[in-house]
């Protein structure tokens, strides 16, 4: 089953960019990318929306994403 880390991780990975570019890009670190790919940390709507900007999708294919999964 998919997880919104699992698919933060997967879209990150296809687009070539480090936990810690992304970490930096919206304000944190590389430990805090790393704790939400692990469901270990669940981001906030406002850091979900900074993710999916840096990743360049819309947020809703993080959503969509999930749902196509179950």
């Amino acid at each position: 089953m998919m997880n919104i880390g699992k698919i933060i991780r997967k879209i990150r990975m296809e687009k070539g960019i480090s936990q810690l570019s992304l970490g930096l890009a919206i304000n944190n670190d590389a430990s805090y990318i790393s704790r939400v790919e692990n469901n270990k940390k669940e981001p906030s709507l406002k850091t979900l929306v900074k993710i999916a900007h840096v990743l360049e999708i819309e947020p809703s294919e993080l959503v969509k994403e999930i749902l196509e999964a179950h």
